[in-house]
């Protein structure tokens, strides 16, 4: 099987077990072109695997783990360039996000829990600054 082959029996597996409004208006071909010009690079892999993942959390698997609340906050399993930069800049908010809720999570004084609130939706406006930071082509 090609390369293009592969890519485009991968994306066939994400229309079918997806809605592909969930992946923001990314054209089919794109996905495609992607997937098959990097399928035995590095970049390709970490966009199948992405991709992978996403199939997989649709679908409900058991052996995936469900996204963290930090992970979710951030959009952890959204980056449709594939930038190993914006990865790591959501990777890293999500765990100081999980980190705040876990704290907002452990208190019982009302005024502290907005306040981790506060720091949470502040985390989330910095990691979307940053990412758009990242991916400036302009």
């Amino acid at each position: 099987m090609t390369a293009k082959e592969k890519a485009k029996a991968i994306v066939n597996k994400i229309t079918s077990h997806a809605s592909w409004d969930d992946w923001n208006g990314v054209p089919r071909s794109y996905i495609e072109r992607v997937i098959s010009d990097g399928l035995d690079e590095y970049a390709g892999e970490l966009v199948q695997n992405r991709l992978n993942i996403k199939i997989k959390h649709k679908m409900s698997e058991e052996n995936v783990t469900p996204l963290t609340f930090g992970q979710k906050a951030v959009g952890l399993d959204f980056n449709p360039g594939g930038s190993d930069l914006v990865a790591q800049i959501k990777l890293n908010f999500s765990i100081t996000i999980d980190h705040l809720n876990l704290c907002r999570a452990q208190t019982d004084n009302s005024e502290k829990k907005r306040m981790y609130s506060v720091a949470i939706t502040d985390a989330q406006t910095s990691c979307k600054w940053a990412v758009d930071a990242a991916s400036w082509n302009y």
